[in-house]
This record gives C-alpha cells, structure tokens and sequence, in this order.
C-alpha cells in the first residue's frame, strides 16, 4: 500500500481498490475460504446484503484507506520495505530471527502473572503464549460488560467503580484490538452504549455517576473527554459505521486543545488522526505526532511507549530498528520476579497488565 500511496493518483488508487471487492466479497461469502479469518468483519456485511450494497459500503472505506497509506509518507520507506522483507523471509523459513526474552524469563513472567494478575491477564498470557482460546479470553472480557453494553467493574483497575465508562470501553476495545475479535455480539451493544452516552459536544461525560461509592484514584474525578477520540479511531479502523457518532465525534475534535507534543497521554489524538483523519490539516498534524515520537519515547522510557496500549498504534510509523531499540529497553526492564520495573510502586497492580502487554506486543513484532 506504501508503493502505491506513493506512485498513483488517488482514482488509481480507487480503481485498483475497485477491482478487489469480488475477490473479497466472494471469500467474506466462503465460510471455508482461507481468507475467512482475514475478513471476518466483512463476513457480517456481506452475507446480508447485495453486491451492489455491499459495493457502496466498501467504498465508503477508500477515502479513510487512501489517507492511512498516504500518511506512510512520513515515514521511512527504506526502512520499512526492509523490515517488510524481513518479515516475509521470516515466513517463509517459518522460524523468528530473534528472541530477546530467554524461556526462564519468560517462564518467570508466566509465574508472575498468574500469581499477581486477574483471570483476564491469566487467560491472555495462556492464548498468547501457551494452550488457550480465544474464547476463554473473551468470556473473561465479557465478565466487565454490563447490560448496557458498556464497559466497567474494575477493567479500568484504578476505577473500580461498577458503572460504564469510556475508559473502560477503551480498555475493552484494545483487548479485542490484540485479539483480533470483531464480532457484533460484542461491539454492537458497546456501540449502543457509546452512542447513547455522547452528547451533544461529542464526548462521553465523566466521571460516572456511582464513582464516589467505590474505590477508585482521584485523576478519575477529572473529566475525560478526549476519551472518545480513541473509540472513535479504533471503530473506523474496524470499518464499525455510525455517521451521527463519527460527526459528534470530529466537531469535539475540531474544536478541543491538543495536548503539547511531549504529553505521553496525548495518544487518543494519535489514535483519531491515523484512522479517522479526513484532509490535508489532519495529515500534516499526524506527521508533526511521527516526527515527535522519539521525544515521547526518550521523555516516557519508564513507561515503554510502543510496548503498551497507548501507543502502540504508532510502531509501524518508525524504524524497524527503533522498535528493536525500546523491544531492548522493554526486556531490560523486567526484574528477576518476572514482572515490569513500573514508575508507580503505589500501584502494584498495574504490573502484571504493564508486563503482559509488553510480551504480546514482543510476540507481534518478531521479537519473541
């Protein structure tokens, strides 16, 4: 997609696209289709509706597509046609080039996890490393929703709080995003949930209501409202349509303050503009966020950036070699406990989750 970004007109580009949709419509169609789990959140769209229907639905999606290959642009080509080579080769010889985390660590991570995590953290570390199933993951997951559809009871574990929230529907919505689970039955009443509770100025209200009733840290009294824009990149980027949302959505966006350029929590803004950017402005401010992520990373180390939930949206806009460095630094970091080294000791929780993102996101680099 970045050559073509690169080389052709945006109609070629659509053209091309174009001639995709049989082929893709016709394996979303094939339950038996080796494409079947590629496409899977095509399979919904496409077994309910007409060609032509479905044709107009896709191509709803080129603009955002165009933009998101478009903004490789600022990236390095070179370097990112070299760590795509290197991944075929990978492939092909069906080993990885390197681990950097040897069996007695991660042995003592496993340890550590299933003695300090929750069943949720248990049940990823199993799939993602051991015998498990997706759908033990997901029936842990599903144990924070509630029957509005949102997302609470403590997934967030600073807010333990029973009611919905957006930042537990963000928590939510990056376990589904590292498991690649996109099924209706679950994002549909999320979404019911998020569209019910925007109002009129685009964000989700906060703090919840109940909040002062449970345990919980006293940043989540503030309000929240960047929030929105991380559901909002994540549901575009998961092709979720829902015009009146998205629209609320960019008039927030239009009108908030973004955060200075080494504000680690500035990530939502990241999240928005490489998956629901829309002109010329939103692409100069996303390549302005690229070009300064080697401040977030050198400011942030502590926090080990592209190896957590907040931005590891942004490994694939650096250097291979660069995501190599901080897989280093990560690895570096884990003591002989087998948990992450954390910048909070009063927050012992959060070491476990911290630890485990950390090793899927190795597992998703190559680099374990």
């Amino acid at each position: 997609m970045q050559t073509a970004a690169t080389r052709c007109t945006k109609s070629t580009f659509v053209d091309w696209f174009s001639r995709q949709i049989d082929s893709l419509r016709r394996q979303a169609l094939c339950r038996r289709s080796p494409g079947r789990r590629r496409l899977r959140r095509l399979q919904t769209a496409a077994t309910k509706c007409t060609k032509s229907t479905f044709v107009d639905w896709f191509s709803r999606q080129v603009d955002s597509l165009y933009r998101q290959a478009l903004c490789f642009c600022c990236c390095d080509f070179r370097e990112a046609s070299l760590q795509g080579n290197s991944r075929r080769r990978q492939n092909r010889e069906g080993t990885l080039s390197m681990s950097i985390l040897t069996n007695e660590q991660i042995q003592a991570t496993k340890q550590f996890i299933f003695q300090n995590g929750r069943l949720l953290e248990r049940n990823l570390f199993e799939y993602f490393f051991g015998k498990g199933t997706k759908q033990a993951c997901m029936r842990a997951l599903l144990a924070y929703q509630n029957v509005d559809g949102g997302f609470g009871n403590g997934i967030e574990p600073d807010l333990l709080c029973p009611d919905s929230s957006a930042i537990g529907a963000e928590t939510a919505m990056c376990v589904m995003e590292i498991l690649d689970y996109y099924e209706s039955e679950v994002i549909d009443p999320l979404l019911n949930w998020i569209v019910k509770h925007q109002n009129e100025a685009g964000f989700i209200p906060h703090p919840p209501t109940n909040i002062f009733d449970y345990p919980h840290q006293p940043w989540w009294e503030n309000p929240d409202a960047e929030r929105v824009l991380t559901l909002a990149g994540l549901l575009r980027k998961w092709g979720v349509e829902h015009d009146v949302f998205f629209q609320k959505a960019r008039s927030y966006y239009e009108q908030a303050e973004m955060p200075g350029a080494d504000n680690y929590y500035s990530y939502p803004y990241f999240v928005y503009l490489k998956y629901c950017g829309q002109d010329v402005e939103d692409q100069a401010k996303l390549a302005a966020m690229i070009e300064n992520l080697p401040v977030i990373l050198e400011k942030h180390a502590d926090h080990f950036p592209l190896f957590s939930r907040a931005w590891f949206h942004a490994a694939d806009c650096v250097a291979r070699e660069i995501v190599v460095q901080e897989a280093h630094k990560f690895a570096a970091a884990i003591q002989e406990d087998g948990g992450l080294t954390t910048a909070y000791p009063a927050l012992p929780w959060w070491r476990p989750l911290w630890t485990l993102e950390g090793l899927i996101l190795l597992r998703r680099h190559s680099l374990l």
